[in-house]
């Protein structure tokens, strides 16, 4: 117990499962960077990770995060996010499932969702809480998800 956060910039990875990339933001705090993995088919950002023995909480998607992974069908974004960088899940054209789990999200960047299910648009859902979906849903489109896409 007792140990500290790592100094704000640090690149790391958790001590156990996936070895995908987070950059530390601020005291206990640390953005997802990028998947381990770029043809992994299912990505996960946790609600926190625990490097070093340190516990964060994640509260970012960095921009190009998810950029281009085009095996990617399903995403899962826990429930510390605030923000979903610019261009993270661009060109991601066979996802199919989106689920928001955070009610804290403030801002999803430009192009974020550009191309996202792309294969086939009608089959992306995109799930986001009850209380936030008219907020996120135009969030959303913003950040261009394809219209045919559904929000629920």
């Amino acid at each position: 117990q007792g140990r500290k956060s790592a100094p704000v910039g640090t690149v790391l990875t958790p001590d156990k499962g996936a070895k995908d990339k987070y950059k530390v933001l601020a005291d206990g705090e640390v953005a997802y960077v990028k998947a381990a993995n770029k043809n992994a088919k299912s990505v996960t950002v946790p609600d926190t990770i625990v490097s070093g023995g340190v516990t964060y909480k994640v509260v970012e998607i960095s921009n190009n995060a998810c950029k281009g992974m085009k095996k990617l069908t399903k995403v899962t974004v826990g429930k510390n996010v605030r923000r979903i960088g610019n261009k993270a899940f661009n060109n991601c054209k066979s996802l199919k499932t989106f689920k928001i789990k955070s009610t804290l999200i403030k801002k999803i960047g430009s192009g974020a969702f550009k191309n996202a299910g792309k294969k086939n648009f009608k089959k992306l859902k995109v799930s986001v809480p009850k209380a936030k979906k008219k907020a996120y849903k135009k969030m959303l489109k913003k950040a261009g998800l394809n219209k045919r896409a559904k929000v629920k």
